[in-house]
């Protein structure tokens, strides 16, 4: 169980390493962008109700890292979904649906100011 649990780890650290390695390529051009590693509730709240954002997080599920590109901006979630304690319920901005998370399984979130500013 302990040798899972290590594999599961190192599993997790090399992929974290490989997206930080990729968002820096391009983040390259992303000029006015806000980066925030490891953010609180607070300043994913702050920065989604501010524009669009990326999150990047791991899912409860299984542990497997997802990307997604949501707002809060002019938006107002569902009650049914607004209503779980513990999660942040935003816009999906490609899924055009609406989508909820735990906050503390966010590891980077990426806010372009340029885009927001359109």
């Amino acid at each position: 169980m302990a040798k899972n649990l290590k594999k599961e780890q190192k599993t997790q650290a090399n992929l974290k390493t490989n997206i930080e390695s990729s968002i820096k390529t391009k983040e390259k051009g992303q000029i006015g962008s806000i980066v925030i590693d490891d953010p609180s509730s607070s300043q994913i709240i702050r920065e989604l109700q501010a524009g669009d954002c990326t999150l990047f997080f791991y899912k409860i599920t299984n542990g497997s890292f997802r990307k997604m590109k949501c707002t809060l901006s002019g938006q107002k979630p569902e009650s049914n979904r607004a209503n779980r304690p513990g999660v942040i319920v935003v816009w999906d901005l490609e899924a055009h649906q609406w989508r909820s998370f735990y906050p503390n399984r966010v590891f980077r979130l990426i806010r372009n100011e340029e885009t927001d500013a359109e």
